[in-house]
């Protein structure tokens, strides 16, 4: 649900800090899509609001989030 969503919206932003290793920002990309799965899974539908939050933007591209987000 919607705590998934928050975790994941935390673990996105956190994944981009300039001050983390490479390894550490994949590993919080890794988190961030996970929890995303999972929130879906979770009854949480507000497509809408993940495609307009900003800690997603560097996901866009991802196919991983992609797929997340049409639902697969």
């Amino acid at each position: 649900g919607i705590g998934r969503y928050l975790l994941a919206v935390w673990w996105a932003a956190r994944s981009q800090r300039a001050d983390l290793s490479q390894a550490e920002r994949a590993q919080g990309r890794q988190h961030a899509l996970e929890f995303l799965e999972q929130a879906f899974r979770g009854n949480f539908k507000a497509y809408e609001r993940v495609e307009q939050e900003p800690a997603f933007e560097a996901f866009r591209e991802d196919p991983r989030y992609m797929a997340v987000m049409r639902g697969a």
